[in-house]
């Protein structure tokens, strides 16, 4: 198919065509990177390698169904994640690498990463399988620098946001002619080559700090609350007033927990010791305000404050004679239990 607008002579070798795509003219197929499209049969000779992502099309499709307003992407590796947790345990770093067209920063460039195999007997690579069918290739190493690999089909919302407050330039873009990974100890390169005049080599990093402890332990009154008995008990604002050393925790962890990033499941538990004084009656108020003050933690710490969806939160009463020595001697009544 021509593309209209475009002209070419025989000297100038000009070779592309459909989508701007690279024509073989001695077969009649184009070059999609990760599949050969054959406008004689109008049809791609092999299946999308993201069929398993889409099973509602067929194998064979092409744009989506849609070719009036999309083409077909080569597919496959955009970005190179590394996540790296230091030996401290107590941060980690997440470094993003992509690819962009200068003309248009948000267009990224396929990498399509294959496994390098060595070299032909021409100099040029020889390639092996491809790295991915997926556009994310995310390498997570821990602190004794053993390295585990995923694949997703787009970047996360921590990584998305990562990208979004602190993507720059590359310094200094590498001069080779393709991208190189290491992956698992395998060498591999990019099915595609590099352009320093078109595109532009990105980079964002953050720097996170990790919750170290786990089981964090509060001191009596590190949950600052009113629990009248008539059932309008509240948290207080620790901005109304100064705040201890574990309150100060208390309401600095559910961003700390956040920052993390890695923490699946929070448990609270709070024993609060009352007099046995308090009548019945008395008590109903006092609980319905225990669970307004329990609504306010479950907000305080729920999942979009914390990004944890997994949140407990146990409050309970006891009545008790010896309530005031209890809550003065018990210097440990607030339990924060977080798992990875």
């Amino acid at each position: 198919m021509l593309m209209p607008g475009r002209q070419y002579s025989a000297a100038t070798g000009y070779r592309y065509g459909f989508n701007g795509k690279e024509k073989d003219n001695e077969v009649v197929q184009y070059d999609y990177g990760f599949r050969i499209y054959d406008p004689r049969l109008v049809r791609f000779k092999s299946v999308d390698p993201l069929i398993k992502s889409y099973p509602w099309y067929s194998p064979y499709h092409f744009a989506g169904n849609s070719p009036i307003w999309a083409i077909d992407l080569d597919g496959l590796e955009d970005y190179v994640v590394v996540k790296e947790l230091y030996k401290n345990g107590a941060t980690k770093n997440v470094s993003i690498q992509y690819t962009v067209k200068k003309d248009d920063v948000k267009s990224t460039i396929n990498m399509q990463f294959k496994q390098l195999l060595g070299k032909n007997t021409d100099g040029t690579d020889k390639l092996g399988e491809s790295l991915t069918n997926q556009k994310v290739v995310r390498i997570i190493r821990d602190a004794n620098k053993k390295e585990k690999v995923e694949y997703a089909e787009d970047l996360n919302k921590e990584e998305k946001a990562i990208i979004n407050q602190f993507a720059r330039n590359e310094i200094g873009n590498p001069t080779d002619d393709a991208w190189k990974l290491t992956v698992s100890g395998e060498k591999y390169t990019s099915g595609t080559d590099r352009d320093a005049t078109t595109q532009q080599d990105k980079i964002a990093q953050k720097n996170f700090h990790l919750i170290k402890d786990l089981d964090q332990t509060l001191k009596n009154g590190a949950v600052p609350f009113y629990l009248p008995n008539d059932g309008t008990g509240k948290l207080v604002d620790g901005a109304s007033y100064k705040p201890n050393s574990d309150e100060r925790r208390f309401f600095s962890l559910p961003g700390q927990i956040k920052e993390d990033g890695g923490i699946k499941s929070i448990k609270i538990n709070y024993t609060i010791y009352l007099s046995p004084d308090i009548t019945d009656a008395e008590m109903v108020g006092v609980n319905k305000s225990l669970e307004n003050v329990k609504a306010q933690i479950l907000s305080m710490y729920g999942t979009s404050a914390t990004g944890v969806k997994n949140v407990k939160v146990n409050m309970q009463t006891v009545q008790t004679l010896d309530f005031q020595s209890k809550n003065k001697s018990n210097p440990n009544p607030v339990k924060i239990t977080l798992s990875r």
